[in-house]
């Protein structure tokens, strides 16, 4: 009987020791992902595209103007703290992203357009050169190229 009871305690520490392997293999695959490629939003779930100015609506185009130069904004919930809880923007520290509206042209009320604005290294928001744009409410968030800053992340 103690002989049996060993037996399947040998089975189960082996399918426990086989299950924390792969599960390690598989957070060494996610964080290398990540880190291959800076670190950055969408390195390991799929990266969404990255969207020029002049892809960008007219209406966010001039949503993006008024965050660089620091308004007036035309929503009170316009530079609200953006929480990023899904992961989908490199993480930061609290309070580094802020959000922003787009008007959607038809739609009453807030409509799902908006532009994400990071801190940046020197914590203005009007100079950082990091916006994203979703139009699905934070859906899918896509990186704004602007001109003159190509490839830059």
């Amino acid at each position: 009987m103690l002989k049996n009871f060993f037996s399947r305690s040998r089975a189960v520490f082996s399918i426990g020791a086989v299950a924390v392997i792969v599960t390690i293999a598989i957070a060494a695959v996610i964080l290398f992902l990540g880190h291959e490629n800076g670190g950055s939003w969408g390195s390991v779930w799929g990266s969404a595209e990255e969207v020029t100015l002049e892809e960008l609506p007219p209406e966010a185009r001039k949503t993006l103007a008024l965050i660089k130069s620091g308004g007036p904004f035309p929503y009170r919930q316009d530079g609200v703290r953006y929480r990023n809880s899904s992961k989908k923007l490199p993480i930061k520290r609290r309070g580094y992203y802020r959000s922003f509206i787009v008007p959607t042209p038809g739609v009453k009320g807030l409509g799902k357009r908006r532009i994400v604005a990071g801190a940046g290294k020197e914590d203005d928001y009007r100079k950082s050169g990091e916006y994203w744009y979703t139009s699905d409410e934070y859906g899918v968030l896509h990186r704004i190229r602007e001109e003159g800053r190509k490839g830059a992340r």
